[in-house]
């Protein structure tokens, strides 16, 4: 998850989700930093990489299977 506000932040890690932090608040920043989740400022780069799933096609084909 990429989370702007504290309580998505707190979601995520309930959640046990991958998640970085976009720390508008102190509060943001400082929980990510307690739960070792990487944390930005708005005005910082952030340098990670973008994929595309190489399934696709069958997680859309399983969106539309018919259950019984």
């Amino acid at each position: 998850m990429i989370c702007t506000r504290y309580h998505s932040l707190v979601f995520s890690i309930l959640c046990n989700k991958p998640a970085i932090a976009i720390a508008y608040a102190p509060k943001v920043a400082e929980l990510a930093n307690r739960a070792d989740i990487p944390c930005y400022s708005p005005d910082q780069p952030i340098s990670f990489d973008f994929k595309k799933p190489s399934n696709r096609e069958k997680i859309l084909a399983d969106c539309f299977v018919e259950s019984d």
